[in-house]
């Protein structure tokens, strides 16, 4: 009997539970503060962060990119996420950029090496995206200070083709350097599919095999892109993400025997649980399902902002954009990070959906958002 009553009252506080609307979720906000100085957080609503770094085995920060506040966020969380026991930081790039950064990183003259780097081949585009300021070089610095094995996860750029093509043709002797001198020119040339592939192929480099099909996977991805098959375009690319992430981690257990805790830095997009907003199973999907698998927890966070300046740097309000909920904007401040936890409102969000007069007083936006991630954190950031 005792049961039945008890599954009665579960019924009734689910019937009643007819709406909700942006009070309850705004209402539920914490602040916290970050000197980019000092490099501290400070804040109850870094508290509840910091709690969900040590309760989480996978944290996972969907960012806006190119962003040197958010690098700041990032270069601060490292400490912390070191002290819960975190091992791994994933990012955005190729695995031979995350090579091409850890010879950086271990060199003496490490800001000044990359920094030429970058102004050599990033006159279009940057060579590994992401990693072009200063505030991401000490991101990443500080990243290395806090002993995190960086994996590179998504594909090769085409910014950074050149810098791959030039370092395989420096690895060559000087007899098969000569001999093919115009060999770099020729594979730049609309038709120089051919000489591409020699310079690989003529490298005594035992990764340049694996270098080399990590390139044609990277132009079949852009190709997918450029022809319109945007769902071919994103499916294939969110299979490579995993694809690598299996093999990183695949090959750390071969070495350390025990299971890291990871740190994910991606595009928001890619971070989302579900269907992301790409309308795809993304990595952050396979993330949530590996961690159910583990019987480990994961977090998904999209990390957002309200305002940005345009190319004429006029401030522009993204509060009717639709990019972000306006539920979170609203509280927008210029002095303090924003932290809402989404997963309180997941259940009863799931239970609404099910009811025909239910009202949900929420912008569509909003709704995406509990489906698709647990946490959003409001930037103060004007974004340039």
């Amino acid at each position: 009997m005792k049961k039945i009553i008890f599954l009665l009252l579960c019924f009734t506080s689910i019937v009643n539970a007819q709406e909700i609307n942006k009070i309850d979720i705004q209402k539920s906000a914490k602040t916290f503060k970050l000197d980019t100085l000092k490099l501290k957080f400070s804040g109850e609503g870094f508290s509840f962060l910091k709690s969900e770094i040590n309760a989480n085995h996978f944290f996972l920060l969907g960012e806006y990119h190119n962003s040197n506040l958010v690098s700041k966020f990032t270069q601060s969380l490292f400490p912390e996420l070191k002290q819960s026991g975190f091992k791994v930081w994933v990012t955005e790039i190729s695995p031979t950029s995350v090579n091409k950064l850890n010879s950086f990183l271990n060199s003496k003259n490490y800001l000044k090496e990359i920094t030429a780097f970058n102004t050599k081949y990033g006159k279009n585009n940057n060579p590994i995206p992401f990693f072009s300021s200063k505030a991401d070089f000490e991101m990443l610095q500080e990243s290395k200070n806090q002993d995190f094995q960086l994996w590179g996860i998504d594909q090769h750029f085409f910014g950074g083709f050149q810098f791959v093509m030039d370092d395989i043709f420096n690895g060559y002797d000087a007899k098969t350097k000569e001999e093919n001198k115009t060999i770099i020119a020729d594979a730049n040339k609309p038709n120089g599919d051919a000489a591409f592939n020699k310079i690989f192929d003529l490298s005594k480099n035992k990764l340049a095999p694996t270098i080399k099909q990590e390139m044609l996977a990277s132009i079949a991805i852009y190709t997918d892109y450029s022809k319109g098959n945007y769902f071919l375009n994103n499916t294939v690319r969110s299979k490579l993400m995993k694809t690598n992430f299996y093999k990183y981690h695949s090959d750390f257990l071969k070495i350390n025997k025990t299971d890291p805790k990871v740190f994910v830095k991606l595009g928001s997009n890619h971070v989302a649980k579900g269907l992301s907003p790409l309308g795809i199973a993304d990595f952050g999907n396979a993330i949530q399902q590996q961690a159910e698998l583990k019987n480990k927890k994961s977090l998904h966070i999209q990390l957002c902002y309200r305002y940005e300046y345009d190319n004429k740097n006029n401030l522009i309000d993204g509060l009717e954009a639709g990019d972000y909920p306006i539920e979170l904007l609203e509280l927008y401040n210029e002095n303090e990070w924003i932290i809402i936890d989404l997963r309180p409102f997941q259940s009863k969000l799931y239970d609404l959906q099910l009811k025909k007069d239910a009202k949900i007083n929420l912008s569509k936006k909003m709704i995406d958002c509990i489906n698709q991630f647990d946490v959003l954190i409001l930037s103060p950031e004007k974004y340039k």
